[in-house]
């Protein structure tokens, strides 16, 4: 089975101090969300249990693409899925899922055509019941290529994940997907932002992380927010920045090339996109990303 790069925000508010409870799917991330994605070879991810902490910290990472939330109704494979209502792409892979107030379905999984692998639209993939509390757990069948494939999903952990470059997270919920043929699953839910931060592939030993800010509350996240107009952009882009000192600035195509570096100060700043194609487009101060469409 290929790699499931799924990267899903889907958790209500937590405490440190309790255990964390994925509650419903309502603050899944919205369309034009944007973040770097990597990966890394590793076997041990550590324990289950209560109050655990997972240190990748030494880990070497590589660049793999970059995750973007898309409109359904536009994307590539819009009439195929016609129930979906969130939808991600990662670099030409994309993925299809179905979110009610009970659970929530996956129906196509890094597709680059239907009908093959990863797609689940005869039967779709569920994921994730609400609420979901610490050591639940649900089974399910699903269909790929004509075969159905037993699978239980597991809440088996919660805890402190800590990534290289300072990126450490707290109330991280874990989640383990085992099917019938033994192919572990393992996800990471962080509540801030609300979103699926890494997964683990057992059979492959891979792990791939998305970089998301590393902070503890809204506030901290605003701060290191830019805002872009007009979006979408016929030649001059104009970017708002919340931090006082000057920032790198990078714009990227969506499988991560770069194509422009540039400083921006506080206050107001703009770039010429005259020389640009018409398409989508990423803009990162290295920390958060956000998507634009040239005309």
């Amino acid at each position: 089975m290929k790699p499931l790069f799924l990267f899903v925000g889907l958790l209500g508010a937590t405490s440190s101090f309790a255990q964390p409870v994925i509650t419903n799917g309502s603050n899944i991330l919205p369309v034009g969300s944007a973040y770097m994605a990597s990966f890394s070879s590793i076997n041990d991810i550590g324990p289950s249990g209560a109050d655990q902490t997972w240190d990748f910290s030494l880990n070497s990472f590589s660049n793999l693409a970059n995750l973007l939330v898309v409109d359904p109704s536009s994307s590539s494979f819009a009439t195929e899925y016609p129930t979906a209502n969130w939808v991600f792409e990662v670099g030409t892979w994309t993925s299809y899922f179905e979110i009610s107030t009970t659970e929530m379905n996956n129906q196509a999984l890094n597709i680059t055509a239907t009908g093959g692998a990863g797609d689940f639209g005869a039967n779709p993939r569920k994921i994730l019941e609400f609420p979901f509390n610490f050591e639940n757990s649900f089974t399910d069948v699903y269909s790929e290529n004509s075969n159905n494939v037993n699978l239980t999903v597991t809440y088996d952990a919660y805890g402190t994940l800590i990534m290289p470059g300072d990126f450490i997270y707290t109330d991280v919920i874990r989640v383990r997907e085992t099917e019938e043929l033994g192919d572990i699953v393992t996800r990471y839910y962080i509540t801030e932002p609300f979103m699926n931060i890494a997964v683990h592939f057992q059979n492959q030993d891979v792990f791939t992380w998305i970089k998301v800010p590393a902070t503890n509350s809204i506030q901290e996240n605003e701060q290191l927010a830019f805002s872009l107009f007009p979006n979408p952009v016929e030649n001059i882009l104009s970017i708002q920045s919340n931090v006082e000192s000057p920032q790198e600035f990078s714009v990227l195509s969506l499988d991560g090339k770069l194509l422009k570096e540039f400083i921006c100060n506080y206050g107001g700043n703009s770039i010429d996109l005259s020389q640009f194609q018409s398409g989508l487009y990423l803009i990162s101060n290295g920390i958060s990303v956000q998507s634009f469409k040239k005309l």
